[in-house]
Formats: C-alpha cells, sequence, structure tokens
C-alpha cells in the first residue's frame, strides 16, 4: 500500500508504511467484504 501511495505522490517519493496506511487498507477491506456480502444476498 505504502509503494502505491508513494508512485501516486509522483516521482522521487517514498511513504512509510503508518498508522494512517493501516486505516485506509483497513476501511477497504470492510467495504470490499460488505460489498461481497451484498453480491451473495447475505445483506
Amino acid at each position: 500500500m505504502a509503494l502505491y501511495r508513494a508512485k501516486a505522490l509522483g516521482r522521487c517519493q517514498y511513504k512509510v508504511f503508518d498508522n494512517e496506511l493501516s486505516h485506509a487498507i483497513r476501511e477497504r477491506v470492510e467495504l470490499t467484504t460488505a460489498l461481497a456480502r451484498l453480491a451473495e444476498g447475505e445483506g
């Protein structure tokens, strides 16, 4: 995730994996799980 964030910032950038990225990943996983459940009819 940190690699993708650094790439989005542009050339010669780096991003350290921190609590902000951890939170973003957690939200993405929760959203993906909720969407998968809805698609399966469990929502």
